[in-house]
């Protein structure tokens, strides 16, 4: 009797092109359920950084009204370090950040004077760690009336002026200035939509409120009512 020959038997790990399909098809069908996880997932990651940016700046705005309230309407650069302000540093205009530590006892913590999307300077966790201009976020309008509500108060500080960043300063605004937000807080990637659109940022208005617009707006914030050419701005930018 002739032996027969071994029947050659198939890998059990090699794959026919049906089960190669099927397998690639799965995979594109779970790749597309959780995209839209993914992007909801970074959406709300999104929400709460704006949310926390606007709550950061309002929070400074309450401080800034309740040191002005302690103080016969005074802000803080407009009383004596004698009595708990920080007038002497306007002296010195590359400071700002003395400025925001005589509202020490208005924020329980610096950080609420960073914008969530600032990854630029130090993440300070004391005020005893905040003694530099790189510990915050936002300006402060030297200038601003509570008695006014279109008055800005402060806002994010990622500023140009003339293509030039501002930084370290108390710079002096007219209403011709040209004056933009730059996009070093833009954030694309978490789809943001007040930090992802450039050209655009934060101030923060006598009222205490906060909006949220375009450069352009912001130069027509500038103009105050009833003083179409002569309204003068000092901003602290840190």
């Amino acid at each position: 009797m002739i032996p027969r020959s071994p029947r050659s038997a198939r890998p059990p790990s090699a794959f026919t092109l049906p089960e190669l399909a099927i397998v690639l098809v799965v995979i594109v069908v779970l790749a597309l359920l959780a995209i839209p996880a993914i992007q909801a997932r970074a959406r709300a990651r999104a929400i709460g950084s704006r949310i926390k940016c606007v709550n950061n700046l309002k929070n400074v705005g309450l401080a800034l009204r309740i040191f002005s309230t302690d103080n016969n309407g005074a802000w803080p650069w407009q009383v004596s370090t004698n009595d708990g302000g920080s007038k002497e540093f306007l002296q010195d205009p590359s400071l700002a950040w003395p400025h925001f530590h005589a509202l020490s006892n208005e924020l329980s913590t610096p950080r609420i004077a960073r914008c969530p999307n600032e990854l630029t300077g130090i993440q300070p966790a004391t005020w005893r760690e905040a003694t530099n201009n790189s510990a915050f976020s936002y300006f402060l309008g030297v200038d601003a009336s509570e008695e006014n509500p279109n008055t800005i108060m402060g806002g994010d500080s990622n500023l140009e002026l003339n293509g030039q960043r501002l930084r370290s300063t108390l710079v002096t605004l007219r209403t011709n200035a040209n004056l933009r937000f730059d996009n070093s807080r833009v954030n694309t990637g978490q789809n943001d939509p007040w930090h992802a659109t450039p050209d655009t940022g934060n101030i923060l208005l006598g009222d205490g409120s906060v909006q949220h617009v375009t450069s352009a707006r912001l130069r027509e914030a500038l103009l105050l009512p009833g003083d179409p050419t002569n309204s003068i701005h000092r901003w602290l930018i840190p």
